[in-house]
């Protein structure tokens, strides 16, 4: 298993990925992954709190979540335009946004986000 190290103040890590933003359009895909071991770390993060818990509680925050069954050990995608996945994969929280400006600029779909999201868990 990876361990990925997050930096204080929020003991997470994160990457962009982004496309040459226009001035009408933009489009840019997001990934945290927050661990046990840094919320351990305390800091902003927490300390006693873990990665399970985090998922509960972000579950528990958004009411019109959107369950993704038979994905880590739990999935949820946060609203019902799914451009928001979180997926639990034992001690370490993945999350996955897109964000998608621009009339002429279609949305990253659901399923290319759990792909993306099957492909980064499976290198933890």
């Amino acid at each position: 298993m990876l361990v990925i190290p997050g930096a204080p103040p929020l003991n997470m890590s994160q990457c962009e990925w982004s496309v040459e933003p226009s001035d009408t359009t933009v489009r840019a895909l997001y990934l945290s992954a927050t661990t046990t071991s840094g919320l351990e770390d305390g800091g902003a993060g927490g300390g006693g709190y873990s990665a399970g818990q985090l998922f509960d509680d972000t579950r528990a925050g958004f009411t019109g979540a959107v369950d993704v069954p038979g994905l880590g050990d739990g999935a949820f995608f946060t609203t019902a335009e799914q451009t928001d996945l979180q997926v639990l994969y034992g001690e370490t929280l993945l999350n996955l946004s897109s964000l998608t400006l621009g009339a002429d600029t279609p949305p990253v779909s659901p399923r290319d986000l759990r792909i993306l999201i099957e492909i980064a868990g499976s290198n933890l």
